[in-house]
């Protein structure tokens, strides 16, 4: 029932976009300078739910090595293209810049969340052409909400409190400028924006090195008046967030200091911020990644059945919001099982697929690999740049 589920609202999704797709021609007709860099071909299957032009891959890098980039697969055809961003923008000596953390896409731009570097970039999606730089120090993730752009960050802004609590920048997408800031939790990690507010998780990764405790706090912001609203007591070392209108739902991530917990979902409405009770597979589910499709009521996970340190035991696992029931597909006995270190996805709801970024040994370029959504179907696989992590769908608007 559940994967039927999926499959009507996915069938739902590609007919609303269909009747947006403009009458100008097909995505192949797309002309781009990035047309001409070289790539790897891969046997990527005919799809025509497919309704994306690319697939962005920011490869994280090496932490202080400066070698973070940005790939792209060309669905149209079917060309794999390493290091895109330097290619396309050879006059920037320092190319994307030092751990790429986040990667979005909003309208016609892609916007990279460089944590190293201290700089959000933002690109042409079109081109992968540099279009303007932003500063913001120790950057985690971002979020678009109604003319603006929402960063965390790992830097305290007021310097009268402690040293080690995070920030959060408000962005102006005409300009492209900071326009305010708000001092939050102990190392901020993602954010979503339901009812005009922004809901943030606190980590305190930092924090328990450094005072013994994480943080279990959620921030809940104004987006109209940009004032914080109140703090929701949750879970130890948040790290994910995601929402279905009506309520928000956080992860954390394991005890990696001493396994004291582990890690799993949580749920709160958010008019009353009070908990929302949750099945006990899904408040034990373990959670290494998570993307989530709101609008479908979808959240998607990778997890190991051994937390701490796996090595084995992986598994891509879907919840659905509504019904608040998840379902697991483990890796072991299908053609993922080849994955060494799991280290990212992305779901095209469209086309029933799921890509996974694999780490391999950490050190050397990794791998991005396309499945079925059970996993028993490998469709492709193509190499990457080091530490690829982060996923984002693109159609031209």
């Amino acid at each position: 029932m559940k994967k039927i589920t999926l499959l009507i609202f996915s069938c739902i999704l590609a007919t609303m976009f269909a009747s947006c797709v403009k009458d100008d021609g097909p995505l192949s007709r797309i002309t781009s300078d990035d047309n001409k860099l070289a790539g790897e071909k891969i046997r990527v299957g005919e799809n025509k739910n497919n309704p994306y032009y690319k697939l962005f891959v920011l490869n994280e890098g090496n932490f202080g090595r400066n070698n973070s980039s940005l790939d792209f697969l060309r669905f149209t055809n079917k060309t794999y293209v390493r290091d895109a961003f330097s290619q396309m923008n050879r006059d920037l000596a320092l190319g994307l810049g030092d751990t790429g953390n986040d990667l979005q896409v909003y309208a016609n731009s892609l916007w990279a969340v460089m944590n190293g570097s201290g700089l959000v970039e933002v690109m042409s999606a079109v081109d992968e052409k540099h279009i303007a730089t932003i500063p913001v120090p120790q950057p985690r993730f971002i979020t678009f909400h109604d003319g603006f752009a929402y960063v965390t960050s790992y830097a305290n802004i007021n310097k009268d409190s402690e040293e080690d609590l995070g920030s959060i920048f408000k962005i102006d997408l005409r300009t492209l400028k900071k326009v305010d800031s708000l001092s939050l939790g102990y190392q901020p990690e993602q954010l979503t924006v339901c009812k005009d507010q922004i809901f943030v998780v606190n980590g305190g990764g930092n924090h328990r090195w450094n005072h013994n405790s994480y943080d279990k706090r959620i921030t809940v912001i104004s987006a109209v008046t940009f004032e914080i609203k109140k703090e929701i007591e949750s879970m130890e070392n948040l790290k994910w967030i995601t929402n279905d209108g009506q309520n928000v739902w956080v992860a954390n991530m394991y005890d990696t200091a001493a396994g004291t917990f582990g890690s799993g979902f949580r749920c709160y409405n958010a008019d009353s911020y009070r908990e929302v009770d949750l099945p006990e597979d899904i408040k034990n589910l373990h959670v290494s990644y998570m993307v989530a499709y709101p609008s479908l009521g979808a959240i998607y996970v990778i997890g190991a059945e051994q937390e701490i340190y796996p090595s084995s035991g992986y598994y891509s696992a879907a919840i659905s919001m509504k019904e608040k029931k998840e379902t697991k597909y483990p890796f072991e006995g299908t053609p993922a099982a080849g994955i060494q270190n799991p280290y990212g996805m992305e779901v095209n709801v469209y086309t029933g697929e799921l890509y996974i970024a694999d780490a391999g040994d950490w050190v050397n370029p990794g791998k991005v690999a396309s499945f079925s959504f059970d996993l028993k179907e490998k469709r492709w696989e193509a190499n990457a740049g080091i530490l690829p992590a982060h996923f984002a769908l693109y159609y031209p608007l």
